[in-house]
């Protein structure tokens, strides 16, 4: 059923032909991804790599067929900073982020960035108060403590969902 409904939000808001197709590759991997991260508190490279890679080449086609290079450069740029920005975050003890997280932010960043710095800006964020929320509520009702991890891939992803509906509508 989640499948379903993320495919539907996906199609919902992509441009139609290659751009649908790597939101929709980047979409399936995310779900993926977040089951086995709520599960193992882990995100796999193999899983994270295929996401990236695939969703990435889909883009440049995109970029080829339409002539929009200048969304496939900016879909390349965010993903790197974003990814980087995550790759800070590992480096730096006691943020709970593992590589994976930034492996994540590839794909997210390129997808997103497809549409503007504003859509992974406001993924970013989105994923951020999702997760706070979450660990707020958990602490309150005793579930967890301040120092228990926590799988950031799945706020990650439902960040870009809500980035992404939110971005085509005020476009």
């Amino acid at each position: 059923m989640l499948t379903a409904v993320t495919v539907v939000v996906v199609a919902a808001y992509a441009p139609p032909g290659w751009v649908l197709a790597a939101w929709s590759w980047a979409a399936l991997h995310g779900i993926a991804l977040a089951f086995i991260d709520t599960a193992v508190y882990r995100l796999p490279d193999i899983l994270t790599t295929t996401a990236a890679s695939g969703a990435l080449a889909l883009l440049a086609v995109a970029a080829v067929t339409s002539g929009d290079y200048p969304a496939l450069l900016r879909a390349a740029l965010y993903s790197l900073g974003l990814s980087t920005a995550y790759l800070i975050l590992v480096l730096l003890p006691g943020t709970g982020m593992s590589r994976g997280n930034a492996h994540l932010a590839l794909v997210t960043g390129a997808s997103l960035g497809w549409i503007s710095v504003c859509a992974v800006v406001t993924a970013t964020i989105a994923a951020v108060l999702l997760a706070a929320a979450f660990v707020l509520t958990m602490v309150l009702i005793g579930q967890l403590t301040t120092r228990d991890a926590i799988p950031d891939g799945p706020f990650m992803l439902i960040g870009a969902l809500a980035a992404l509906a939110l971005a085509s509508n005020g476009s």
